[in-house]
Parts: C-alpha cells; sequence; structure tokens
C-alpha cells in the first residue's frame, strides 16, 4: 500500500516532468522515509509507514516545544539582563526604529485604514 505521500510526491514529479532543485525536495518526509527503508528492512511495509509517521511526529513535537521554550527564555534573559535590553534599545534607534511612538498593529487607526484598501 503505498503512503499518500509517495503517492503526492510521485503525481508532482510526474506534473513538473523534471526534478525539483535541491532546495525545494520534500526532505522532511524524505529523509526519515530513506532512512527507515535502509536501517529496518526486517519490517513489514506497513510498519514502516508507521515508523516513518511516528519520526515526523517527533519533528513536529519537538519543533513545538522548541517554539515555545525559546521565547520563554529570551524574555527571561532579557528580564534578567537590563545592558542587553539597552542594547537592543541602541541597535533599533541605530536602524531609526521608533518603538515608542510607531502605531502598533492593534492601532485602531491603523485597522480601520487597513479595511479601507
Amino acid at each position: 500500500m503505498e503512503m499518500k505521500a509517495d503517492r503526492s510526491n510521485r503525481e508532482w514529479n510526474v506534473m513538473v516532468q523534471q526534478s525539483l532543485p535541491p532546495e525545494d525536495e520534500p526532505t522532511v518526509y524524505e529523509t526519515p522515509k530513506i532512512a527507515v527503508e535502509k536501517d529496518s528492512e526486517h519490517l513489514s511495509a506497513e510498519s514502516k509507514r508507521k515508523e516513518v509517521r511516528s519520526e515526523m511526529l517527533d519533528h513536529i513535537s519537538a519543533s513545538r516545544e522548541v517554539l515555545g521554550l525559546v521565547p520563554a527564555y529570551s524574555f527571561w534573559y532579557l528580564a534578567q539582563n537590563p545592558h542587553v535590553q539597552q542594547s537592543i534599545r541602541d541597535e533599533l534607534k541605530e536602524a531609526n526604529i521608533d518603538m515608542i511612538s510607531s502605531p502598533t498593529p492593534f492601532d485602531p487607526q491603523v485597522i480601520s485604514e487597513m479595511g479601507q484598501g
């Protein structure tokens, strides 16, 4: 039984009639699939599919955790180190970015102007 991702990949390659540039290859799917095929020759096709799914779920879960932890630790670090806050302020000022008087995306005036476009 063919996995949906395999079928989609095959159909895409037929549709475009060429190989994709390396930067556009679906490596998030292909890499674990190739590793499972290589390392798990003794498994059935269904077990290999489950192994690939499990590996992809691990990647998704890990990225979700990292995306939650990085901002939390970044804000904690900034709160503990006022000199770093000042360094960021200086850099923004040097780049002529006014973080105080610039309208925010939630500014009612900005939102109403967006609706008029």
